[in-house]
C-alpha cells in the first residue's frame, strides 16, 4: 500500500478546474438549447437579453464553474494536507 501524504493545491486546482468546465460546458449548452427551444413555444414572451443570457452560457458556464470549482479544490486539497499531516494519509493499492 502506498500512502497519499501531500497533494499539490495548485495540481488541484488545474485538475478539478478542467474536469467541472468540461461540466460547465455541458450544461451551458443544454442551458442555451432549453433557452433556443423556448423561443419556439407560442405565447411565451421571452426577451432578447434572455436569449442572449442563453446563448452565452456556454461561454460563461464553463469559465465560472472552472474557477469555483478550482478554488474549492485547492482549498479541499489543503485541508486534506492539514488532516494528513496529522492523522496519515489515505492508503491507496497501486498496481
Amino acid at each position: 500500500m502506498s500512502v497519499v501524504k501531500r497533494i499539490d493545491p495548485m495540481s488541484a486546482f488545474r485538475v478539478v478546474a478542467i474536469i467541472y468546465g468540461i461540466v460547465g460546458f455541458l450544461i451551458g449548452a443544454l442551458y442555451a438549447l432549453a433557452t433556443l427551444a423556448r423561443l419556439e413555444l407560442p405565447g411565451i414572451n421571452q426577451t432578447p437579453r434572455s436569449t442572449v443570457v442563453g446563448i452565452f452560457a456556454v461561454v460563461l458556464f464553463p469559465i465560472l464553474y472552472g474557477i469555483v470549482a478550482g478554488i474549492i479544490g485547492a482549498v479541499s486539497a489543503l485541508i486534506y494536507n492539514f488532516a494528513a499531516a496529522r492523522v496519515g494519509g489515505l492508503e491507496v493499492d497501486i498496481g
